[in-house]
């Protein structure tokens, strides 16, 4: 459903979103730890993935994800501190930074909100 009228497909790319700050899924961190049995299973559904090279010369993935919390609520990360510039053109007027809206960006940050109830004005 993140996906949803975006016309994306495997393998498409959204150049020039990932920043100097990525995330990734810790597949260790999926599991309670010993003594918290209570805790629930996470269970993160990988919505992407982006292989990089890091500034330490270090092959990583930096993944988009979403979960549910026990509480119900969603919980959606892009993955990367820059998905912002995919909504909006803020400092390139000013020569900050080039332009980086992206329609699929847009389409998901919009499903996933209008999942969370959130409508469209």
């Amino acid at each position: 459903w993140m996906f949803k009228n975006t016309g994306v497909k495997k393998g498409d790319a959204l150049p020039g979103l990932l920043g100097y700050e990525v995330d990734r899924i810790q597949k260790e961190s999926l599991v309670p730890k010993e003594g918290n049995l209570d805790e629930p299973v996470k269970n993160i559904v990988e919505l992407f993935a982006t292989p990089l090279i890091n500034r330490k010369n270090n092959k990583i993935t930096s993944h988009g994800a979403i979960y549910q919390a026990s509480s119900g609520a969603y919980v959606f990360s892009p993955g990367t501190m820059q998905w912002s510039w995919g909504l909006d053109d803020y400092g390139v007027e000013q020569g900050l930074r080039t332009s980086r809206l992206n329609s699929v960006v847009e389409t998901m940050t919009w499903n996933f909100l209008e999942a969370a109830g959130i409508k469209r004005r």
